[in-house]
């Protein structure tokens, strides 16, 4: 399986921007809800007002100029498009493939088939997530857009029927081939899973560079950037390795070769963001200060839990362990959030 960016981004969208959307809330709106936010936002004003807030700066002072009330509104909705898209990607109708996926190479490892899960959302709701309102994004992004959902689709339909397939030869007792006509549909189930993967991507890209414009642009000139990119960071580290290591328990303790190269990298990595997020000066009131360091404690016990793993195994304690640390931070992330929405820092 190639590495996808998926999980990476789907941190940024459905806690990160929780931040992003705090710190520009304070002088505009209201809180937003972090990991579960249900509204895909409201219509978009004028594509100009987009294109403002989605270009690169043009210079220095540009950089820290305010927002104007539009291309602020502009950036809170490609959030809120961002962040509700997401969460119906990896919950809706279209978390289907990847978890098909999975029931597939369990299958070849214990010939034993689950059930296909069920969806939280109806395929009618999914899809309506996923498409933006007019005046989001550019004409060919909208167009590219609307190509992508299709290939997710059209990728999705072949699962299903390749999944109802698998499920029907497992339950078919009266073939006896050991095992080859299963091998043989897995096999084109993941190849059915690849399409849909590269159809995800190709939409993925321009919503999450709009989001990524946007945040940057609610961010401008904020005292916490600093702060508030490393967490986006920091959680996007966590993301990775949830990723690497996989959901299987059964999987083997010892990562490979590969596996420890890229844990060994992401740990790396983790270890500079904490450093770089702890640095003063902390441009707020104490209470926020406390709070946010309340956040990097509970990311450092992650952070030893992810050494123990690459010196002791990641057996299930091990995991245990990075899950309730990646918890732990997520509600300590969510409880600065919260405050910083009460306090005006500009």
């Amino acid at each position: 399986m190639p590495d996808r960016s998926f999980r990476r981004w789907r941190v940024f969208g459905a806690l990160a921007l929780l931040l992003a959307l705090a710190f520009g809330a304070v002088s505009f709106g209201k809180e937003q809800a972090g990991q579960n936010v249900d509204a895909a936002g409201k219509a978009a004003s004028a594509a100009q007002a987009q294109a403002q807030v989605a270009a690169p700066p043009a210079s220095p002072a540009d950089d820290e100029r305010p927002l104007s009330q539009q291309e602020r509104a502009s950036a809170e909705r490609a959030l809120e498009f961002h962040n509700a898209a997401l969460n119906a990607l990896e919950t809706g109708y279209y978390a289907l493939p990847d978890a098909l996926y999975a029931n597939a190479r369990f299958y070849l490892k214990a010939w034993r088939l689950p059930a296909r899960p069920a969806s939280k959302m109806s395929r009618k709701q999914s899809r309506l997530r996923l498409k933006p309102e007019a005046g989001l994004f550019s004409e060919a992004e909208e167009a590219t857009l609307a190509s992508a959902l299709d290939g997710m689709d059209k990728a999705l339909d072949a699962l299903l029927g390749r999944y109802k397939e698998l499920e029907d030869y497992v339950a078919d007792g009266n073939i006896r081939d050991d095992g080859a006509r299963g091998k043989q549909l897995a096999a084109r189930l993941e190849k059915d899973h690849e399409t849909f993967l590269a159809a995800r991507d190709s939409w993925l890209e321009i919503v999450q560079a709009r989001a990524q414009a946007a945040e940057d642009a609610l961010l401008r000139g904020n005292p916490l950037q600093r702060q508030i990119k490393s967490a986006n960071a920091v959680f996007a580290c966590f993301a990775e390795v949830a990723e690497t290591l996989g959901a299987d328990q059964a999987r083997q303790p010892t990562p490979t070769a590969q596996e420890r190269a890229k844990l060994e990298r992401i740990q790396a990595e983790l270890g500079r963001e904490l450093a770089q997020a702890g640095k003063p000066p902390f441009a707020t009131a104490p209470d926020l200060e406390r709070r946010y360091r309340g956040f990097l404690k509970q990311a450092a016990a992650y952070a030893e839990a992810l050494a123990r793993g690459l010196n002791e195994g990641f057996f299930s304690l091990q995991r245990r362990e990075l899950n309730v640390a990646a918890m732990r931070s997520r509600a300590a992330y969510n409880d600065f959030a919260r405050a910083a929405n009460g306090l005006k820092l500009r």
